[in-house]
């Protein structure tokens, strides 16, 4: 199956962080706070790390990738949240 290469400005991440960091409305500090409470559930932040371990170990399924993907986009998307929380705090 030939791997299909997407301009990271495109990508979920890089567009959401466009979208948030236009500051045309301040974040309540209540907003931010909630903001920064989100995480992974401790289940899912285990099963990424074992999945990132398989990875490592070059020991992944096709479908596993795609797990572990989509745990990496949810958590660059958590980062990206954080981040406008923590200037709106600051």
């Amino acid at each position: 199956m030939p791997v299909m290469s997407m301009d990271s400005s495109f990508s979920e991440v890089a567009i959401l962080s466009r979208a948030i960091h236009r500051d045309k409305t301040p974040l309540p500090p209540e907003a931010a706070r909630a903001l920064l409470a989100m995480d992974l559930a401790p289940e899912d932040q285990e099963r990424m790390r074992a999945l990132s371990t398989k990875a490592a170990e070059g020991k992944l399924s096709t479908d596993e990738r795609a797990e572990l993907a989509s745990y990496t986009r949810v958590s660059h998307i958590l980062a990206v949240l954080h981040s406008k929380a923590r200037h709106a705090l600051s």
